[in-house]
């Protein structure tokens, strides 16, 4: 059951604060739940193939590190972005050699042409549906020409707020259906390349800017 309703001042109307403040206060805990990068070398590696050596890779919605920490053991120059210092702090332990930055992905705070790809794994999902165009055109301006975008996000639809840590402000998600995903990808100038939905109920785009 979810825990008694907070004062308003206590619990922000954005749910993408109130799913920030999550994360910061259970980070580590989190942290215990990630499954280790190699459980996800089928995705990892397809996606690193695209990427040039050495390249500078955008881990957006990096969370405790384990992605960042993969493509920098590899010589890529990883920045690990997240909008939740708790995780960041995690993240400092588990990717020592990445750079971190806190960042609200609806407004990145990099140059454009910057990265030349962008890995954005089951974090797009806390962003509400509204939103996520303007977080596309984001990820396509600080992306060099051609650069691959890796993104993942739940199938389902609408949304729910889950109270899996114990914390009164919960996480939000926001689920997708194939099509409507999308289409939010190819109107924000991307060319799509690969939508699949997994056994496991994950929808994944890989995009071209």
């Amino acid at each position: 059951m979810p825990p008694e309703p907070v004062d308003d001042a206590d619990t922000p109307p954005d749910p993408v604060v109130r799913t920030r403040r999550t994360y910061d206060r259970v980070a580590p805990e989190y942290d215990e739940t990630v499954p280790d990068a190699a459980e996800l070398a089928s995705l990892l590696e397809p996606f690193e193939s695209r990427l040039p050596r050495e390249s500078r890779l955008l881990d957006l919605g990096c969370g405790p590190g384990r992605d960042a920490a993969w493509f920098a053991d590899r010589g890529h120059d990883v920045v690990g972005a997240d909008l939740s210092v708790g995780q960041l702090r995690v993240a400092r332990e588990q990717a020592p050699t990445a750079r971190l930055a806190q960042v609200d992905m609806r407004s990145l705070p990099f140059v454009a042409d910057t990265f030349d790809g962008c890995w954005c794994l089951a974090s797009l999902l806390h962003v509400p549906h509204p939103d996520v165009p303007e977080v596309l055109a984001e990820v396509r301006r600080v992306l060099r020409p051609d650069a691959p975008l890796f993104a993942s996000v739940k199938h389902g639809e609408g949304s729910e707020t889950t109270y899996r840590y114990g914390t009164e402000t919960g996480r939000a998600f926001f689920h997708w259906s194939p099509e409507p995903f999308a289409d939010r990808f190819e109107a924000t100038g991307f060319e799509v390349r690969e939508v699949q939905v997994d056994e496991g109920d994950w929808l994944r785009v890989l995009a071209r800017a």
